[in-house]
C-alpha cells in the first residue's frame, strides 16, 4: 500500500515544480544580450518613471553609440558611412524597453536595438 501511494504522490511532485525564473543578473547585463538585441542600461535621476523615461533615452542612445564601436566584430577603424550608419541603426531601432526605480531614488532605464534575424549581422556589414 505505501509503494502505491508513493506511486500516486510522486507525480504530484514532480509536476507541480515551479519554472525556472530569469534572475535578475541576467537582465542586468550590458552589449550582445541575444543574436538580435544590444542592451544598455543607465541610471537617472527623476521624479516619476516618465520622466527617467524622457532624460534616460538620449543618454541612452549615445552610450549604446560609444559601445557598438567598440564592439570586436568592427575591426579596425569605422568609416565616417559606417559611424553614420550605426547611428541610424541605433536611432532607429532603439527603444526603451524598461524603466525600473531603484531604492535611492534613482532610476535605470533599459534601452534596447532590436533586429529581427540578427543584429550582430547587420553590424557586421557595416564598415
Amino acid at each position: 500500500m505505501r509503494i502505491l501511494s508513493l506511486f500516486l504522490f510522486l507525480p504530484l511532485v514532480v509536476c507541480s515544480t515551479p519554472t525556472p525564473q530569469v534572475s535578475e543578473e541576467e537582465v542586468m547585463r550590458e552589449g550582445m544580450v541575444s543574436s538580435s538585441t544590444y542592451q544598455v542600461m543607465v541610471s537617472v535621476i527623476a521624479a516619476n518613471a516618465e520622466e527617467a523615461r524622457i532624460k534616460g533615452e538620449p543618454e541612452a542612445r549615445r552610450k549604446a553609440f560609444n559601445l557598438i564601436v567598440r564592439e570586436p566584430f568592427f575591426r579596425g577603424m569605422l568609416s565616417d558611412e559606417g559611424r553614420r550608419q550605426l547611428r541610424l541603426i541605433v536611432d532607429q531601432k532603439g527603444r526603451v524597453v524598461r524603466v525600473k526605480q531603484e531604492p535611492d531614488l534613482t532610476y535605470t532605464v533599459f534601452f534596447q536595438i532590436t533586429q529581427p534575424g540578427g543584429i550582430r549581422d547587420l553590424f557586421r556589414n557595416i564598415r
